[in-house]
């Protein structure tokens, strides 16, 4: 037996399949109050994770497009650009000129 995953009527037909024999099983040994809880919080699990996932695919989507709007005006010259220091250097500058070691052996 061959799926074709790519369609999405066949993926919710074989989870409805592979659901309906794990239902059996249940329904079989537990009663119909688990089974339907069970599939009610399956469903709710996948609400979930599918609002979720749209979250971070519209979060990445906020990212990407900042990113490309930043570049863009670096690219237009809109932006200068300015070095980082570096953290030895702004360590130095923001204790009066002195390094942390020397900041160190002062409070001793």
């Amino acid at each position: 037996m061959s799926i074709d995953f790519s369609s999405q009527d066949d993926r919710i037909s074989y989870l409805n399949e592979k659901l309906d024999d794990i239902v059996e099983g249940i329904n079989a040994v537990y009663g119909s109050f688990l089974t339907d809880e069970l599939v009610t919080r399956m469903e709710r699990t996948i609400m979930d994770f599918n609002e979720e996932i749209e979250s971070v695919m519209s979060d990445i989507k906020l990212n990407a497009d900042k990113k490309n709007k930043m570049l863009h005006d670096i690219i237009d010259g809109n932006v200068v650009v300015k070095p980082k220091e570096s953290e030895e250097e702004e360590n130095i500058k923001s204790n009066d000129g002195l390094s942390a070691w020397e900041k160190k052996l002062e409070g001793l």
